[in-house]
């Protein structure tokens, strides 16, 4: 069996699942003993596989963007005739013709839908295109049950259709827990408090500012925030800072070398993960994972994908995230509860078992 992964749309300055879903995926499946091509602009990512080099749809210019869209709608080339299975993995991209080959689409949230006002174009994407291309598919792949919930709620799928195959995470970031931790960036900002992922709205990262300004009354601390600033957003959340008096003690550290990030993860106090709504929670579990502490909202995927390993309060209760950071930096039995319980939920999570599920999928389409 050939099988082909579509990731056209791959965007390396954006730390986030969506971006490291194929490539892990890619490596799983190989691992697996599968025959697997990857359509993508950076073929470095695949070692293990045959790769067709792509553009890659992203671009500052709309242009440019429109023309690669377009592009990218046109039939496969030679060399993806004889695939048996197309797997699309990003919901951006136009469902193009695939000749006989069965078509595998992976949601991973419907977030534009959810939240239409911070995300208005996305929406009429989501809400008058990407219903059709569900239709179209032999096989959705939601990454996790609340994921699966959505796409029936907005689309009215058929149960037997969606798979609800979840991720797993990315172990280069988690390290071996009995590795020594080195002290690069507890040298440079002593106790902290960390979140990892982007700047987008239902991030929430204005309230997690204002629980943090809440805890600086009590604790020496400071916030890391690790992933690519957005103009858009980034300095309304700088300003909040300021006006807040902690600006000194809020890092936005912008996108970090892998090797750093590692570091980043497992020196945190908390790592931190204050979203609104997650399709998954990759991030969550590479902290686990790494034996630090986790935080995260209570609700959408968190408690499906975190169970009773994480402290859990609700996102929109500022004062409740400063509890919930509070116990976790104050009582030593919390944080020795939630590492070890940590560690073993996060056993439950790898690539490896993500893949021998698709595996599974593919053999019921023969």
């Amino acid at each position: 069996m050939k099988i082909i992964l579509r990731d056209t749309f791959h965007q390396p300055e954006v730390l986030g699942g969506g971006t490291l879903y194929p490539v892990l995926l890619a490596q799983a499946l190989s691992r697996a003993g599968a025959r697997v091509g990857v359509a993508s602009p950076v073929p470095e990512l695949f070692p293990t596989c045959e790769v067709y080099t792509t553009k890659g749809i992203v671009s500052s210019s709309r242009w440019i963007r429109a023309a690669r869209w377009g592009w990218a709608t046109f039939p496969f080339r030679r060399h993806h005739t004889d695939a048996d299975v197309v797997i699309f993995v990003n919901q951006l991209e136009p469902l193009v013709p695939t000749g006989p080959a069965r078509r595998i689409s992976v949601v991973y949230d419907l977030i534009p839908l959810l939240f239409p006002e911070d995300y208005p174009v996305l929406c009429r994407y989501y809400r008058h295109y990407f219903g059709h291309v569900l239709t179209r598919v032999d096989y959705i792949v939601a990454i996790s049950q609340n994921t699966k919930k959505d796409i029936q709620n907005f689309y009215h799928i058929p149960d037997g259709k969606i798979e609800v195959i979840y991720c797993g995470f990315n172990p280069a970031v988690c390290g071996e827990v009995s590795e020594p931790r080195d002290a690069l960036f507890q040298s440079r900002y002593g106790d902290y408090i960390l979140y990892v992922g982007s700047h987008f709205p239902h991030k929430n990262l204005p309230r997690l500012i204002r629980a943090f300004a809440i805890l600086r009354k009590r604790f020496s601390l400071n916030l890391v925030l690790v992933g690519k600033t957005d103009s858009r957003f980034t300095p309304a959340y700088m300003d909040l800072a300021e006006t807040l008096g902690v600006k000194t003690f809020v890092h936005f550290l912008g996108m970090l070398p892998q090797h750093e990030l590692r570091a980043v993860v497992r020196e945190a106090r908390v790592l931190v993960c204050p979203s609104l709504y997650e399709g998954f929670g990759m991030t969550p579990l590479e902290g686990m994972a790494a034996g630090t502490p986790v935080a995260v909202s209570r609700t959408s995927s968190f408690p499906e994908v975190c169970g009773d390993a994480a402290v859990y309060f609700d996102p929109l209760n500022v004062g409740e995230i400063a509890e919930a950071l509070r116990n976790l930096l104050e009582n030593s039995r919390l944080r020795e509860q939630c590492i070890l319980a940590g560690l073993e939920r996060s056993k439950k999570f790898s690539w490896d078992n993500t893949a021998q599920q698709y595996l599974k999928m593919f053999a019921r389409l023969e």
